[in-house]
């Protein structure tokens, strides 16, 4: 098991300790598909889709982060 020197550096993420963005949070949608850091196709931390329409305004982009907010 990795450590970071002081224990166990591995963070247990599970569907009940996901972390999200707020509706209203600038990071949501902010990098157009297409660009280097929004490449079509690619997926976030968890295996999901990138480059979704998070914020509802009809245009998919990429949230920044390695999270994608999921409509």
């Amino acid at each position: 098991m990795p450590t970071d020197g002081e224990g166990n550096a591995e963070h247990p993420y599970s569907e009940t300790s996901r972390l999200h963005l707020s509706m209203s949070s600038p990071l949501i949608d902010a990098i157009p598909i297409g660009v280097p850091a929004c490449p079509v196709g690619s997926t976030d931390l968890y295996g999901m889709p990138r480059g979704v329409d998070g914020n509802g305004d009809g245009v998919p982009s990429c949230d920044i982060g390695a999270i994608e907010h999921q409509p």
